[in-house]
């Protein structure tokens, strides 16, 4: 045989002998949880009630419909849907394969006792229950699900979770469909329209980019802490109009600390009230000379 003959019939043997290897490692009869090897088999619409629990913190979330709230004091706070999801996705996403330990005794060496988080279906029976442990590697936790220690990816961190409750008045959905503001300070009036061609002030043309600045101000405005609703006095009232429907935001300003805020109620949402930093709204309350400023005094 030719030496040639001889180097392609190695070839040919080598690949053989990878295809047998690839398939024997996927389907192989012998590997356990060769098909299924996810920790949790629930479905995200399956999940209604979550707990979050670390030493010194416990948050309770549950869902209404497909709208997740947030228990604090006998109340329920409207949460960020996005979080939750997060939470719920990435528990889903944690699989087997990496499989540490089976013996209590290592429990304390992973850190697997404390920080949990649970999750209830509609009958408030558990669907998961995990402990995470420390961290391995860039992107990896420690986790414990029964007796059994797993090393999986994305855990969420449980550290950062202080607060999962929705901060955004939701005044603004989008800026491109405001049609009209109007702006009521204690010294004077502001009415903003649009055309095709711009937006004007009492017939006259403002500068886009302070309209945008302001529009934007508005819809990504985050308050410091939510409320059960409180009745205050307008100082201030923000009308906007989106796709012909009007929604207000009335402000009352406030003194704590040597730090000014604003209490702020929405016709949005009327079961709470905003607490929102004086810092967030000084700029775009200084009225008309504020549209005909060339910049935004922040950029």
């Amino acid at each position: 045989m030719g030496k040639l003959n001889k180097e392609l019939l190695s070839v040919v043997v080598i690949s053989v002998l990878l295809a047998l290897f690839y398939l024997l490692k996927v389907y192989s009869p012998f590997k356990k949880d060769a098909v299924n090897k996810n920790l949790f088999k629930f479905t995200s619409n399956d999940v209604y009630e979550i707990n979050i629990e670390s030493k010194d913190k416990k948050i309770i979330l549950s869902r209404n419909g497909q709208k997740w709230y947030q228990k604090d004091k006998q109340m329920l706070f409207p949460v960020d849907n996005s979080r939750v999801k997060e939470i719920i996705s990435s528990m889903l996403s944690f699989d087997k394969e990496n499989l540490v330990s089976r013996n209590q005794k290592n429990y304390a060496q992973f850190d697997v006792n404390n920080n949990k988080i649970v999750l209830y279906d509609k009958s408030h029976k558990i669907l998961a229950k995990i402990y995470i442990g420390k961290t391995f590697g860039l992107n990896s936790n420690y986790i414990r699900v029964g007796k059994d220690v797993f090393i999986v990816n994305d855990v969420p961190d449980i550290a950062s979770i202080s607060d999962l409750k929705d901060l955004n008045p939701h005044l603004i959905n989008s800026e491109d469909k405001i049609s009209k503001v109007q702006i009521k300070l204690p010294n004077e009036n502001i009415s903003l329209t649009k055309n095709n061609k711009g937006w004007y002030l009492n017939g006259k043309e403002v500068k886009q980019e302070r309209v945008d600045f302001f529009l934007n101000t508005l819809k990504t405005l985050k308050a410091s802490d939510i409320l059960k609703r409180v009745k205050i006095t307008p100082q201030i009232k923000i009308l906007v109009v989106e796709n012909n429907k009007t929604k207000t935001l009335i402000l009352q300003k406030k003194r704590e600390n040597n730090i000014n805020y604003y209490l702020a109620n929405t016709d949005i949402n009327s079961n709470f009230t905003y607490k929102i930093n004086g810092v967030y709204l000084s700029d775009i309350l200084k009225g008309k000379d504020y549209f005909n400023n060339p910049k935004p005094s922040q950029e």
